[in-house]
């Protein structure tokens, strides 16, 4: 063979062999599965792994200082799919060193989407590439108001994934209030593992709201593992503010699992914190030389001296905390007998602990026997607007018709009407809005008022928005009238303006110019854009 020729041959295929390489690079970089992969060496002559990933690093060190504020999303999501975790890690903190530096705001936008999607497998890459990021910005930076933010954020998944290590950087980074905020979350998450490191953290707090809702949340946490060993300890705290609040807590996982157990303990637990109060404020009164006689013969006194703070309630506020509990408990006692319930919340400590149970009681007992419900309302809180609407909502969750019907029962005529404007609410949204359409058309004039046409058209708005629009059309008030339209006219506008427009120009005659106008500038924003 011609020596020239054979040079050239072998220079054809030392090319062959470079450029083959370099292609194996590019085609790797996206393989069947999406990961992007370096090459591996598997040949002899071709260059060493090592050798390889310093390229495909190096090729990735030079996109990311190529890359401009706006594209750094699209980069760490291609860098997310890289197959080898050591070199994915080090090229996404690359990408976030240079991120954090040139366009902070978009990185905070990235990491609160993926909070948002539940994307818990990038959220700990990111983190974990965070953590060196943040070490190596400069004081200035460090301390700024965007990396605070981003920090609280960083500190908020840690105290999820590693409560330790959140712990850690909660007291590195942040002061006061907003490090015991954080550690609220960091004791919450170690009492799943380990309660006494929970307590732990709590002892070092200071602020008496941050220790309660920390107590709170482990208690909680505790009672679902260990009810008994919960409630000794809840029982056991001093600080009858804490204590309320663990209670609290405890109550709530105890009324799933024994709801007469956990009345016993409201009860006994609510007694010992208002006794405790009542016995702290007679010693108050006494040292300003008062007693509970004067004051009951001087109301007028006793009301200024409430007011400007001179003396303290007749009950414990602390046992209000315990609220959330009594009500559940309520709930619960009243499902099996609503009678018995009724005596349960009016033997409780305080008047608004009474009244937050019955609240509860009356849900319950609306499962069960509504019109017993309603039957004891007219008689014993014949007034009382709360009540009724807790009653009534509860039964229209169950069966709204019934509920409707059942408005005759209430004596009150306003309170019939609020008790009716309470089922149309929640009948639009959890039942059938057809079927309330269909009842609304049967219904008398004079009960069709203008807070009922209100709920319903806020009810149906999202299912039925033309119809929504016709109920509100229908409303005396311009006021609430306006209020009704504007709930179903901005569903509308979104799903298909032409109708909207419609709508609105067939009505302009009857409606005030005022409406109008203001439904048009809502039409206007959204075909303008």
């Amino acid at each position: 063979m011609n020596p020239a020729h054979t040079r050239k041959l072998l220079i054809a295929f030392a090319i062959l062999a470079a450029t083959t390489g370099i292609l194996a690079w590019r085609i790797s970089r996206s393989d069947t599965d999406g990961f992007l992969v370096p090459p591996v060496s598997e040949k002899a002559g071709t260059p060493p792994q090592s050798a390889v990933n310093a390229a495909f690093q190096e090729d990735w060190n030079k996109r990311i200082a190529e890359t401009k504020a706006g594209d750094f999303r699209a980069l760490i999501e291609e860098a997310m799919r890289i197959a080898d975790p050591k070199l994915r890690d080090e090229i996404i903190a690359s990408i976030i060193d240079k991120w954090l530096v040139e366009d902070i705001q978009s990185f905070t936008k990235y990491w609160a989407s993926l909070e948002v999607e539940g994307a818990d497998d990038k959220l700990a890459i990111l983190a974990s590439a965070l953590e060196k990021s943040l070490t190596k910005l400069d004081p200035e930076r460090a301390a700024s108001d965007e990396i605070f933010v981003i920090v609280q954020r960083l500190i908020s998944h840690l105290a999820g994934t590693d409560p330790d290590k959140a712990l850690e950087w909660a007291k590195k980074w942040l002061l006061e209030d907003t490090m015991e905020q954080a550690l609220v979350s960091v004791a919450r998450n170690m009492a799943k593992t380990d309660v006494q490191k929970a307590l732990a953290v709590i002892d070092d707090m200071k602020s008496p709201l941050r220790r309660g809702q920390a107590l709170a949340a482990v208690g909680g946490i505790w009672a679902a593992r260990d009810l008994q060993a919960a409630s000794d300890w809840a029982r056991g705290l001093i600080n009858p503010v804490e204590r309320a609040l663990t209670m609290n807590s405890v109550l709530l996982v105890a009324a799933k699992e024994n709801s007469a157990s956990a009345a016993a303990v409201l009860q006994s637990v609510a007694q010992e914190i208002n006794e405790q109060y009542l016995h702290e404020r007679a010693t108050d009164l006494a040292a300003n030389g008062l007693t509970e006689a004067d004051l009951a013969n001087d109301p007028d006194t006793y009301r200024e001296m409430l007011e400007s703070g001179s003396i303290s309630a007749p009950y414990s506020p602390d046992v209000e905390l315990m609220a959330d509990a009594g009500k559940v408990i309520g709930s619960k006692l009243a499902e099996t007998d609503g009678t018995g319930a009724v005596d349960y919340a009016d033997s409780l400590a305080t008047d608004y602990l009474q009244l937050k149970t019955l609240v509860g009681v009356l849900e319950g007992w609306a499962k069960t026997d509504p019109v017993a419900a309603v039957s004891y309302l007219n008689q014993n809180h014949p007034i009382n607007t709360d009540l009724f609407s807790s009653l009534y909502a509860s039964w229209a969750a169950a069966d709204p018709a019934a509920a409707a019907e059942g408005t005759q029962l209430v004596r009150d005529p306003a309170l019939r009407s609020q008790a009716l404007e309470t089922v149309v609410g929640t009948w639009g949204v959890r039942g059938d809005p057809q079927a309330l359409v269909h009842f609304l058309g049967n219904l008398p004039t004079s009960e069709y008022t203008d807070s009922v046409r209100l709920a319903a058209a806020n009810a149906i708005s999202h299912e039925l928005p033309a119809t929504a629009w016709d109920i509100a059309q229908g409303i005396s008030s311009e006021n609430v009238q306006f209020r009704g339209l504007k709930t179903a006219f901005s569903i509308l506008v979104v799903q298909d303006p032409a109708h909207a427009g419609r709508l609105l120009g067939s009505a302009t005659t009857s409606l005030p110019d005022n409406t109008s106008a203001r439904l048009q500038d809502m039409l206007d924003a959204v075909v303008g854009n």
